[in-house]
C-alpha cells in the first residue's frame, strides 16, 4: 500500500510540475495581464494551480489498474512497469499536446481552448495547413521530444523510488493498521484535490471569473477542465439566417415594432411610460421567492392563510396573477430573471454553459451599484460564473461572507440573509440595485430563525394538500418565507431604505403540482401549475396598486423594471415593458411544458381551445 501511494503522489507531484509550468508561460508569453503581479493576479494563479491539481491527481490516478491487478501488477512483475511507463508516457503527452493546442488557439482566437476547437477538424486539410505556416512545427515537435524524455527519466526515478523498492516484512496487525492509515490519509488527500476547494461545492470554470475581468479569468482557467465544460454544449448553435426569416414574427410576438436584428439577436429601444419623475433615483431590490407559486396566496383564494404578509403588499402594490416563469428550474429562473431571455437549453441549464454565460442586460445600462445576495455558495449551477460575465461590476455576497451561522445546505437563514444583505446596502452608495435569493422554501424546508414570533399554522397532513402543498413541511416553508418578507419589509423601514426603493417580488416556480379547486381552470386544463407563479411591484411613492390580469412572463421583469424610470435603455431581451400602454392581452409568453418534451405559447385567457397558438 505504501508504494503504490508513494508512486501516486510522485506522479501527481511531476504531473502537477507540468500543468504549473504551462500556466506560467502562459502568463508570461500569452497573457495580456502586467508582469507586475498584484493581488488579484495571484489569486488567479491560486485558482488556476487548483485546477491543475485537479488534473495532475487524475492523471495520476488512471495508474490504478497497473496496480492493483491482483497477481498482474508493476510491483509483481517488471513487464508490467514498462507497459505502465509507456501508459504514462502517452497520457503525459496528450497532456502536453493539450497545453500547446491551448496557446496556439489562444494565439489565433485570444481565447483559451474549448470544446468549440473540434469545429476544426471538419476541415482537416485547410486547418492542418494553416498550423502548418502559422507555427514552427518543427521545432515544436523537437520540444515535444525533448519533455518527453525528461519526463521518461522522471518517470523511471518515481518508479525507482517507489514501485522498484523491496516490500519491508511487517507483523499481520503493523501490516493492517499501516495500510488502514495510508488509505484514509491517500483517501482523503486525493478527494481534498479533485474537490479544489473547501465546501460542499467543488471548484468549477465559473470560478476563474471571480474578478469579474475576462483577461484574469483566462489567465485561471485550465484548458482540459474547460474542454470538458464546453463539450456537451459544442452543439448546440443559434441559426442566424432561420432567425432572419422569422424576423417579422418574432417582432410581432415581442410588439417590437421598429426593432432590428443585431448580431443575430432583437435590438429596440425600450418605449418608456415612467413612473419615477426625472431627478429622483430609486433603489432596486428585486427577491427571489423560492418554489413559491401563485396558488400559495389566499389573494387568489387558497383556503389556507399562510401567507398574511404577501396578501397585505399585493393590496398596496401592482401585481400580476397570471404570471409564469418559462421553464421550471431555479437556474432557469435565475438566468431568466436576469437577461430577459427564457432559458431554452436542453442539456443542463444555461448558466453552466460557457458559450452561453456572458449576455447583455439592463443593468449593466444602469446608474444604479449592483449586488447579488445568496445564503449559499454561488457555485450552485455555476450561476456566480454567469453572473461576473455578465455583469462584471456586480458586487457578490455569498457563503463564507455572512457572519451569521448556516443552517442547512443552503447557506445561512433568509431571515439573517435579509438582515445582513441590508445592513450591507445601507452602507453603499446609493442608487441601488439588489438581488436577493432566499432558499428556506425548499427541501429540507428548514424552519430556522423565525424571530420568535412565527405562528405555524394547526392543520392536518390531508388539509394542507388539499389546500396545494406537498403536505406540512411545505405548508409551515410557506409561512416561514412570508414571514420573512414582512420582516425584511419592516426592516427596511427601519433602516430608511423603504421609502426611496422599488420592491419586486416574484416566484421562481410552483414547489408542488397538486390540484386545487380555486385557480383559473386553465391551469388544470393545461397543466400549468409548475410555470404559474407570482410577480409584485411594490413601491407605494411611484406605482400605483392595482391586479393586472393580463399575462406575464419572468423575462420581463427587467425591462418592466427599467420602463419605470425616464431614462432610456436599449432592449437586447425577449422582455416586454408591462409599463407599455401597448403590451395587451394578446401579446403570447413562451413555456416550457415541466418534465415534457414540447414546448408551448400561451396566448389567451379564455379558453383551453384558445389559450395555446
Amino acid at each position: 500500500m505504501l508504494r503504490r501511494t508513494r508512486y501516486l503522489l510522485l506522479m501527481a507531484s511531476i504531473f502537477l510540475m507540468l500543468m504549473l509550468f504551462g500556466r506560467i508561460g502562459f502568463f508570461v508569453w500569452l497573457s495580456p495581464l502586467s508582469a507586475a503581479l498584484d493581488a488579484v493576479d495571484l489569486q488567479a494563479f491560486w485558482v488556476g494551480a487548483r485546477f491543475d491539481l485537479r488534473i495532475a491527481m487524475i492523471a495520476a490516478l488512471t495508474a490504478l489498474p497497473w496496480l492493483w491487478l491482483p497477481k498482474f501488477n508493476a510491483l509483481a512483475r517488471p513487464g508490467f512497469r514498462i507497459a505502465l511507463r509507456g501508459w504514462m508516457a502517452l497520457l503525459f503527452l496528450l497532456l502536453v499536446l493539450i497545453w500547446v493546442f491551448d496557446a496556439g488557439h489562444y494565439l489565433y482566437l485570444q481565447k483559451r481552448l474549448d470544446a468549440a476547437a473540434f469545429d476544426l477538424l471538419k476541415n482537416a486539410d485547410i486547418s492542418t495547413q494553416m498550423v502548418w505556416e502559422s507555427y514552427p512545427v518543427v521545432w515544436i515537435s523537437l520540444g515535444l521530444l525533448v519533455l518527453l524524455l525528461g519526463f521518461n527519466r522522471l518517470h523511471r526515478w518515481a518508479i525507482g523510488l517507489s514501485l522498484a523498492t523491496e516490500a519491508h516484512m511487517l507483523s499481520r496487525t503493523r501490516f493492517w493498521l499501516q495500510g488502514g492509515v495510508s488509505a484514509v490519509l491517500a483517501t482523503g488527500l486525493v478527494l481534498i484535490c479533485l474537490q479544489g476547494r473547501l465546501g460542499a461545492v467543488p471548484l468549477r470554470w465559473n470560478h476563474a471569473y471571480f474578478a469579474g475581468d475576462a483577461e484574469v479569468a483566462t489567465f485561471a482557467l485550465n484548458a482540459p477542465i474547460s474542454v470538458y465544460s464546453s463539450l456537451k454544449f459544442r452543439s448546440q448553435t443559434l441559426d442566424t439566417e432561420l432567425l432572419a426569416a422569422r424576423k417579422a414574427d418574432v417582432f410581432s410576438a415581442l410588439q417590437a415594432e421598429g426593432a432590428v436584428l443585431d448580431e443575430g439577436l432583437t435590438r429596440r429601444q425600450l418605449p418608456v411610460n415612467p413612473k419615477i419623475p426625472a431627478g429622483e433615483q430609486a433603489n432596486v431590490v428585486i427577491v427571489m421567492l423560492e418554489s413559491f407559486g401563485a396558488s400559495r396566496l389566499q389573494a387568489l383564494g387558497n383556503p389556507l392563510v399562510a401567507t398574511p404578509n404577501l396578501d397585505r403588499l399585493t393590496a398596496s402594490s401592482w401585481w400580476f396573477p397570471n404570471f409564469f416563469v418559462p421553464a421550471v428550474s431555479t437556474a432557469k429562473s435565475v438566468f431568466a430573471s436576469f437577461t430577459g431571455i427564457p432559458d431554452v437549453s436542453a442539456v443542463d441549464t444555461a448558466s453552466r454553459n460557457p458559450y452561453a454565460s456572458d449576455q447583455r442586460n439592463f443593468v449593466e445600462q444602469m446608474p444604479h451599484r449592483p449586488f447579488y445576495f445568496l445564503g449559499g455558495s454561488t457555485g450552485w449551477a455555476n450561476i456566480g460564473g454567469f453572473i461576473q460575465r455578465s455583469i462584471p461590476q456586480m458586487t457578490i455576497v455569498e457563503d463564507g461572507d455572512w457572519q451569521s451561522p448556516t443552517v442547512d445546505v443552503w447557506g445561512v437563514s433568509d431571515r439573517a440573509l435579509i438582515t445582513e444583505s441590508a445592513d450591507i446596502l445601507k452602507g453603499a452608495t446609493q442608487p441601488l440595485w439588489a438581488y436577493v435569493q432566499t432558499a428556506a422554501n425548499h427541501r429540507p424546508y428548514t424552519i430556522a430563525d423565525t424571530g420568535g414570533d412565527l405562528q405555524l399554522l394547526d392543520v392536518s397532513e390531508e388539509q394542507a394538500i388539499e389546500a396545494g402543498f406537498e403536505g406540512l413541511e411545505q405548508l409551515h416553508a410557506v409561512q416561514l418565507l412570508d414571514h420573512n418578507m414582512g420582516y425584511l419589509i419592516e426592516y427596511y423601514q427601519s433602516l430608511g431604505l423603504y421609502e426611496n426603493t422599488v420592491f419586486v417580488f416574484f416566484g421562481d416556480h410552483q414547489g408542488s403540482n397538486n390540484k386545487t379547486d380555486f385557480l383559473p381552470s386553465f391551469i388544470e386544463d393545461l397543466d400549468l401549475h409548475w410555470n404559474h407563479s407570482f410577480l409584485m411591484i411594490h413601491a407605494p411613492k411611484w406605482v400605483e396598486p392595482r391586479r393586472d390580469e393580463r399575462l406575464a412572463s419572468l423575462v420581463d421583469l427587467q425591462a418592466t423594471i427599467a420602463g419605470l424610470s425616464e431614462s432610456e435603455f436599449t432592449n437586447y431581451t425577449f422582455g416586454r415593458n408591462l409599463n407599455d400602454p401597448r403590451f395587451n392581452h394578446d401579446a403570447p409568453i413562451y413555456l416550457h411544458h415541466h418534465g415534457q418534451p414540447w414546448m408551448a405559447i400561451l396566448r389567451h385567457l379564455v379558453t383551453p381551445r384558445d389559450a395555446m397558438l
